[in-house]
């Protein structure tokens, strides 16, 4: 795996932090199997797309270019 795919994992861990979530919490609550998020947490593989939709989708306040690219600020600032 890449560098810039273990950022995502990166970046999911740290969501989850934030939140005080855990792994097994976040695969249950969006429907994943709790192997796979461990495994694409511990950067055995990158999450499919449609993987990544549902995670982000959980978190309504992420800013998705951070949660894509790591760039900007985590929350978005919304008015």
């Amino acid at each position: 795996m890449k560098n810039a795919d273990l950022d995502i994992a990166k970046r999911i861990k740290k969501l989850l932090k934030h939140y005080d979530i855990t792994p097994y919490r976040l695969a249950k609550d969006v429907g994943l199997g709790h192997a796979s998020v461990s495994q694409f947490l511990s950067g055995k593989y990158l999450p499919a797309y449609k993987k990544l939709v549902k995670i982000y989708l959980y978190f309504p306040e992420v800013n998705p270019h951070w949660f894509l690219t790591g760039m900007g600020e985590m929350l978005e600032n919304k008015k």
